[in-house]
């Protein structure tokens, strides 16, 4: 089996051997260090392939149907059972202290269905980042501006080579 990414950080379309995934697996990464960033420590250190699956159907459920079909089918897995979790720890439980904008973008990076899995795109407009896009914008808006006077200026420069070698030339005709 072939390994992309760091278990702790690996979707669940990854764990199980997808191998149709996309950049929905790095949303979930940005979704699995954003919530260690908060606590300090891996949401879900799993010491094995199956203990990882283990932990994350403990915080967000069953797999989608999808995933546990490639699960069965794939190899590395044969003859092999993720324990069914006693309880569930949603991620409220995991993290009672975020405020409900970080609880949020935590629970749209961290989808089961990559399908349904925020882009980053989409991401980077989530109302956790208001505060933040606005300054961003700014400056990206400055430097486009900065860009366009330092264009302007090389134009007029140029005009004025032009328009320079222009006059010598008639000037030596004369």
């Amino acid at each position: 089996m072939i390994y992309v990414a760091t278990r702790w950080y690996r979707a669940p379309e990854l764990l199980v051997g997808d191998r149709q995934y996309g950049a929905a697996v790095d949303v979930w990464a940005i979704g699995c260090v954003f919530c260690e960033l908060y606590s300090g420590i891996p949401i879900w250190p799993g010491k094995s392939d199956v203990d990882q699956l283990y932990l994350i159907r403990k915080t967000l459920g069953n797999l989608i149907h999808k995933h546990l079909t490639i699960l069965k089918s794939n190899p590395h897995y044969e003859n092999v059972h993720i324990p069914e979790p006693n309880t569930i720890e949603p991620l409220e439980q995991k993290f009672p202290y975020v405020s409900e904008r970080c609880l949020d973008f935590m629970k749209s990076c961290l989808v089961m269905d990559p399908d349904k899995r925020w882009t980053c795109n989409q991401l980077i407009q989530h109302q956790y980042f208001d505060g933040f896009t606005n300054e961003f914008d700014r400056e990206r808006k400055e430097q486009q501006k900065q860009l366009q006077r330092e264009q302007q200026k090389q134009l007029q420069r140029e005009q004025q080579k032009l328009l320079q070698q222009m006059q010598l030339e008639r000037d030596q005709q004369r």
